[in-house]
């Protein structure tokens, strides 16, 4: 099966070299219309509490400044056996 090549933009060439001579589509103006439902979409969620967002955001700190002192721990550790040798 072939498929169709794609219709040719307002000025896009032809296959004889010409160029198209269909107008170009009226553009879309900002606000012309109403949404066909009121109210937000029903993939935007209500509001969340800036206490939850400080408490993951604290979580995350204090779990990112265990790790880096693990590493610095192990770094340290590995440092001095290897000097000892």
């Amino acid at each position: 099966m072939s498929a169709d090549p794609p219709a040719p933009g307002p000025d896009a060439p032809l296959p004889g070299g010409e160029t198209s001579t269909r107008p170009h589509p009226p553009l879309p103006v900002p606000g012309a219309g109403t949404p066909l439902a009121p109210g937000p979409p029903a993939s935007v969620s209500g509001p969340i509490q800036a206490s939850k967002i400080n408490l993951a955001f604290g979580v995350g700190a204090v779990i990112v400044i265990v790790a880096v002192i693990v590493i610095i721990i192990l770094a340290g550790l590995i440092i001095v056996a290897a000097l000892r040798h």
